[in-house]
């Protein structure tokens, strides 16, 4: 990542997910690294990644869009 010149760019991505509150963004819990990857611990999402089913479906109509958000509260 030095070599790359991300290491700082890395690091305000990491501090800004870690301060993230939103129903829609999944939490960032910690975060650990060895000499060639960072590996994020995130929330699960059991319902998978959005960008996958926008790749698949190219398009979300307004009732897709709906059962994609976050569970309602209880």
């Amino acid at each position: 990542m030095e070599k790359e010149g991300v290491e700082h760019q890395l690091r305000r991505e990491i501090e800004i997910q870690a301060h993230l509150r939103h129903p829609n963004v999944l939490r960032l819990y910690n975060y650990f690294h060895d000499r060639k990857r960072v590996y994020l611990i995130l929330e699960y999402a059991p319902r998978g990644e959005l960008y996958k089913e926008l790749q698949r479906c190219r398009r979300l109509d307004e009732s897709r869009s709906a059962t994609v958000g976050p569970p309602p509260n209880p």
